[in-house]
């Protein structure tokens, strides 16, 4: 990843404590984020492989709402995208890659996050408005998490979910930001509590 997008992601990162709840008022990324703290947990602390999260055996109201990318050389292609982003995107996203997906000026940095989280074997969190080419800015939180496609395999893929909302009172999208992100939270993989 060029140091100059290392730069960028790192002037907007934060690092959530394992102790506060960034997706308190988001069940269903909260759900997601959960259901990746078990599989980590069962995979013995390592970013869990496909198998331990199947879409099929998530909770219904999870899917329209979630999506797969696969990395492959420098770019990242959809493998999986739920009803709803296809009627936000207007179109079917599986097969495309991200960098097709949104405007061009922000492909770049959309990719250094989605880096990041496989370097890194974290989940992350951001927040903003929504890029895709030829829409209205939607504002939205997102959550990737790093998966491996086999067992034993490379962290190759990104599972999450997106959340579409109303802004933050106040909060509006800053036309000279070509990327609408606002908020980026590295989270903490923890042993899951099984309680919850």
């Amino acid at each position: 990843m060029a140091l100059a997008l290392k730069s960028w992601i790192r002037e907007r990162i934060s690092t959530v404590p394992t102790a506060s709840e960034p997706l308190a008022d988001f069940p269903e990324l909260r759900a997601l984020l959960t259901i990746w703290r078990h599989a980590w947990a069962d995979a013995g602390g390592q970013v869990p492989d496909r198998r331990l999260m199947d879409p099929v055996d998530l909770p219904r109201p999870l899917l329209p709402c979630m999506f797969i990318y696969e990395r492959e050389g420098e770019r990242f292609r959809c493998r999986l995208a739920g009803s709803r982003l296809r009627e936000v995107f207007g179109h079917a996203m599986e097969g495309r890659y991200l960098d097709d997906m949104v405007k061009p000026e922000s492909a770049p940095r959309r990719n250094a996050i989605f880096n990041m989280v496989l370097e890194e074997g974290k989940p992350l969190i951001y927040s903003g408005f929504l890029v895709a080419e030829g829409k209205e800015w939607r504002y939205s939180r997102r959550l990737l998490l790093p998966m491996r496609k086999q067992a034993g395999g490379p962290v190759d893929q990104i599972m999450g979910a997106v959340h579409f909302c109303d802004p933050p009172p106040g909060l509006r999208q800053n036309p000279h930001d070509p990327d609408g992100q606002i908020i980026l939270m590295i989270l903490e993989p923890q042993p899951a509590d099984r309680s919850v």
